[in-house]
């Protein structure tokens, strides 16, 4: 369950009623996208990486990024050299 704060209320009333259809829209389409990988028994990372033979700290995956004119968007996965902690993350522009 999400925790939601006052803060975050405060945001959300601010926005219009067409941006939160976006967002629920949006957020119905994450939670398909891991519905479909829970089917499979798959996640996002393994994915991101199935085309990779060997994974190298610092590289973008996909290599190249992933670009989507229509949204001005962009992502990649990659890793830090040292962080025990985690295996990598995303960037998300």
């Amino acid at each position: 369950m999400v925790k939601v704060d006052a803060q975050d209320l405060a945001v959300l009333s601010a926005c219009s009623r067409e941006q939160l259809a976006a967002m629920a829209a949006a957020g119905a389409q994450v939670r398909e996208c891991y519905r479909l990988l829970e089917k499979t028994g798959a996640n996002v990372v393994g994915q991101i990486l199935a085309a990779t033979d060997t994974f190298y700290e610092w590289n973008h995956y996909p290599e190249g990024d992933v670009f989507d004119r229509e949204s001005a968007s962009q992502y990649y996965y990659h890793a830090h050299r040292g962080a025990e902690l985690e295996h990598g993350h995303f960037h998300t522009f």
